[in-house]
Formats: C-alpha cells, sequence, structure tokens
C-alpha cells in the first residue's frame, strides 16, 4: 500500500509530538521508513505538509502580496483581519502584474486578482 506525503507528514508529526527530546530518533527511524518504503521522492512534499500541519497547530501564518506598486495600508489591513490567527505579510512589487493583485497563504492557497491573470483567462475562454 502507497502512502501519500500528508499521510507520512501526519505521522511523523504526531510521533515527534509524542514524543519530545527524541527528535533525532524519531527523524531517524522514519528516514530509515521512507527509503524502506521506495518512497524518498516525497520527501519535498512531506516537509511542506509539516510546515503546513505546524502553521495549524500555531496559527501562525505567512502571505506574500504581489502588487504592481505598493499596497495600500487599507489592503494589507483587509487581509490581516480575514485570516485567522497571526500573519506575517511579506510585499512584492513586480511591474509586470499591471493591475490588481496576488496572494500567497502559506504558500498554497492563491487568490489571483491581477489584471494580467484577468486577461489570461479571457483569451483562455
Amino acid at each position: 500500500m502507497r502512502y501519500s506525503a500528508k499521510q507520512y507528514a501526519t505521522a511523523l508529526f504526531e510521533a515527534i509530538l509524542e514524543d519530545p527530546g527524541k527528535e533525532d530518533e524519531v527523524i531517524s527511524s522514519f528516514a530509515s521508513l521512507l527509503i524502506n518504503h521506495n518512497a524518498r521522492s516525497l520527501v519535498p512534499s512531506i516537509s511542506r505538509q509539516i510546515k503546513s500541519l505546524e502553521r495549524s497547530r500555531s496559527d501562525k501564518h505567512t502571505a506574500v502580496i504581489t502588487t504592481a506598486k505598493k499596497a495600500s495600508s487599507e489592503l494589507i489591513t483587509e487581509i490581516k483581519k480575514r485570516i485567522k490567527g497571526s500573519v506575517e505579510i511579506t510585499e512584492v512589487v513586480d511591474k509586470g502584474v499591471l493591475g490588481g493583485f496576488k496572494l500567497v497563504i502559506d504558500d498554497e492557497y492563491v487568490v489571483d486578482g491581477t489584471f494580467s491573470n484577468r486577461i489570461n483567462r479571457l483569451f483562455r475562454n
């Protein structure tokens, strides 16, 4: 039976929480398990899943907002209000955006309200 990256990550995360102070042993055993299951290629996905589990547990989030010019304080405030828990926002200015914004939360959830994305959707449809 093949396990998903999420299943491996959940098992590792719970094992580490269950046995504090023995993280090195748990990780070493986990690495052996991945080798035995021929699942080494899942390591990057497992790592992302563990980060996601930790964020969910701690209620700390990261967000990257990309705009054509510096984002307004009102937009930043609105984003902070809508994300549950604490959030660290990184702003990126990219002239290629043309207008609107792109928001990536915790490297997973993407809101793409850029003009360039809207134009591309029009051409695809």
